[in-house]
């Protein structure tokens, strides 16, 4: 067991373990208020789907799709529609028009469409399944995310209190007046481009129920997460001297043992997997139209 190198941010603490017993060990330090993440390589950082390419100016194109799905097509919602009652068993819900925005971010990004929101769940065995599941050839270490989620918690209340006068809880029940409409891409929220993260919750799907699910939610889509999380630390906010935020780096080596002591597996876990690729080919057939 080693500190890794390569994380140098200060709410971040990392380290690299080289046996199964060295993970569970180490994973007993995180029963209780934590959320996790499995990515299949160690050299990604924590990054949204609509924010993955940012150098390549995919983010654009990204936010217009969304804005495309949720906002000034209804025949697209139409077709999401269509897939949700042919799979309706996999739905807790009838009518795509019918959901709140945040809700249908969390459907959509659930299906292959890039959000702003990052999955996490509350089961560390699902995310160590998903990091080891997505591994490719060139993957020689993945991460293991882990996030205090009672610090995203108390951070959120804190800054929504200054920047909203209201809670979290408030602020997302009424995310599209209060955020979405009040500003275009360079337009600043109140404390001018401070930001911070929220936790917001969906169990719209048997595909979220069976993952655990919970996302985190940037206030601003258009600056990296990392950089969300940054400001929240802004001057004046207490974070007790802690490192909220750790990353477990596990080579491929232990691959075989993890999965197999895991004893998950890919049905179990990603349930609707017809339903999976029509909204992926929905995806995909958007896009082309766009470009």
């Amino acid at each position: 067991m080693s500190i890794k190198k390569g994380f140098n941010e200060s709410y971040i603490s990392s380290l690299y373990i080289k046996t199964l017993d060295e993970l569970k060990l180490e994973l007993k330090k995180f029963d209780g208020n934590y959320i996790f993440r499995g990515q299949s390589s160690c050299l990604w950082k924590l990054e949204t789907s609509i924010n993955r390419g940012l150098k390549k100016d995919k983010f654009p194109k990204n936010s217009q799709l969304l804005r495309c799905i949720i906002r000034d097509n209804p025949g697209i919602r139409s077709s999401i529609n269509d897939i949700v009652k042919k799979h309706a068993e996999h739905f807790y819900f009838k009518d795509f028009n019918d959901l709140q925005y945040l809700e249908k971010l969390a459907v959509l990004q659930h299906h292959g469409c890039p959000t702003q929101l990052l999955d996490f769940t509350y089961d560390r065995n699902v995310a160590l399944f998903f990091a080891f599941f997505s591994m490719k050839q060139c993957d020689k270490e993945v991460a293991l995310w882990i996030v205090d989620k009672k610090w995203v918690e108390d951070i959120a209340n804190m800054n929504c209190k200054q920047e909203f006068g209201e809670s979290p809880v408030q602020v997302l029940n009424d995310y599209e007046n209060k955020i979405v409409n009040l500003r275009g891409p360079k337009v600043s929220l109140p404390g001018e481009r401070s930001s911070f993260v929220f936790l917001y919750e969906a169990q719209l799907s048997a595909r979220m129920k069976k993952q655990k699910s919970i996302f985190l939610l940037p206030l601003i889509k258009d600056e990296k997460f990392t950089w969300n999380i940054r400001q929240a630390r802004k001057p004046g906010i207490d974070v007790s001297g802690k490192r909220e935020i750790s990353v477990i780096i596990i080579p491929e080596s232990l691959k075989s043992d993890i999965l197999s002591d895991l004893n998950l597996n890919k049905k179990e876990l990603l349930p609707g997997s017809d339903c999976f690729g029509e909204f992926k080919d929905l995806m995909l057939k958007i896009r082309e139209e766009s470009e």
